[in-house]
């Protein structure tokens, strides 16, 4: 008598546990000045402040933040064999490259290789205070972008849209990893 009672408890906690675990999948985002900005939370103990772009060729880490936690991240620092140079739009100077980073990362729960350069973004204004430019093509997964509602979902390969969206496939310029679609207004 008292196992059904026990196998219900019990299935009810799985069922929830995996309706928390798909809202926590989703991950808030924000529009600012036309710009996506996000909080992301890395190897599952590290906030980051996020600036999503659609038209950058690499990921860019702020040097504070890689100098305030190098356990935490818990990546491989390399020094460049050549000088990389990146150049922002809001500044008109080139900014060398101190790190390359070659690694595997946890994003909000997500694991992701990254193949990334480390910058002192604190030297430009617009840029003070975030902690990663992250090209949204760089996420290497199918995503849900919900701008009105302030979120995104990383999908996994057999997950489906949410209702009431419709899919695009983007293609990709070369140089600047930049998204865009092809498609007629009617």
């Amino acid at each position: 008598m008292k196992i059904k009672p026990a196998i219900f408890i019990t299935l009810f906690f799985v069922t929830l546990s995996a309706c928390l675990t798909a809202q926590d999948a989703a991950i808030p985002i924000q529009k600012k000045g036309g710009h996506l900005l996000s909080q992301w939370m890395l190897n599952d103990s590290i906030r980051a402040n996020v600036f999503l772009e659609s038209g950058f060729p690499k990921i860019i880490f702020s040097k504070r933040f890689i100098e305030q936690h190098p356990q935490g991240l818990n990546v491989a620092l390399e020094v460049p064999v050549e000088d990389i140079y990146v150049s922002f739009w809001s500044a008109a100077k080139k900014y060398k490259a101190q790190y390359t980073i070659n690694d595997t990362i946890t994003i909000n729960g997500s694991k992701l290789h990254i193949d990334a350069v480390v910058v002192d973004t604190d030297s430009i204004a617009q840029w003070r205070g975030r902690d990663i430019l992250f090209p949204i093509a760089d996420l290497q997964k199918r995503i849900e972008l919900n701008i009105g509602s302030g979120y995104m979902r990383m999908l996994n390969d057999d997950e489906e849209l949410s209702g009431g969206y419709i899919p695009f496939d983007v293609a990709q310029d070369g140089f600047t990893k930049a998204l865009y679609l092809t498609t007629t207004l009617t």
